[in-house]
């Protein structure tokens, strides 16, 4: 899982970042957002180390590269959109976090923002399958539910492997054992998996969007340090 910080307003960065690191997620800065995290002694890649690009123009082009936006449009379901990652050597990015420069309270030149709505449009775009955060006020609540969810499914898979030992010892009730697989003709029964519906959130000056397929893929236990 891997997420992308590039944020003008730096409240509850560090906070968010750390939590995210905590759960197994890559995560990949921008600019100040970088030095923000590198201060805070937090694991990340820069976004030039990820586009083999430096920041160039004082900081105008930072993110505008297909290795950034290849990694946020990429539909997962479409086999000829994973295949041109694969050929191109890009990282799918599954969280986008990102304020905008405050245009409206300090109008200048500098302050129209380019790469941010750039990335946030991006993300919109597919949302099916990338989160958005776009307001500090969103980040405990979206760790929240990460974090709700990787319990949830290690609960889950706790209980499946605890079944199975039972079974496998003679400890389950008959009707509670699994039936065998039948050869051909066999007819599958039951119900069809349900995919639990997303929240978007839009606010008149932010967003916050965690897509379902997103929580599935945070549900993997973050690997071994």
């Amino acid at each position: 899982m891997r997420a992308l910080l590039s944020v003008y307003d730096k409240e509850g960065l560090v906070e968010l970042a750390q939590g995210l690191s905590d759960l197994g997620w890559e995560l990949v800065a921008s600019g100040n957002t970088s030095i923000e995290l590198a201060g805070a002694g937090i694991a990340h890649l820069q976004v030039a180390e990820v586009t083999g690009s430096p920041e160039m123009l004082g900081g105008r082009v930072k993110t505008l590269h297909p290795k950034i936006h290849g990694g946020i449009l990429a539909d997962r379901d479409e086999p000829d959109h994973l295949a041109d990652l694969e050929a191109n050597g890009i990282a799918a990015i599954d969280l986008v976090v990102s304020n905008l420069y405050p245009f409206s309270s300090d109008p200048s030149v500098e302050l129209i923002d380019v790469g941010g709505p750039a990335m946030v449009r991006a993300a919109a775009k597919n949302f099916a399958h990338v989160g958005i955060v776009t307001s500090p006020a969103d980040y405990a609540g979206v760790l929240a539910e990460l974090r709700l969810v990787v319990v949830s499914q290690a609960g889950k898979a706790a209980a499946a492997d605890t079944a199975v030992a039972a079974a496998q010892h003679g400890l389950l009730p008959r009707r509670a054992r699994p039936e065998p697989l039948r050869a051909k003709g066999m007819r599958c029964r039951g119900r069809s998996a349900r995919t639990a519906r997303g929240r978007l959130h839009l606010l008149p000056a932010d967003v916050a969007h965690v897509p379902p397929s997103l929580f599935m893929r945070a549900a993997r236990p973050p690997p071994p340090p």
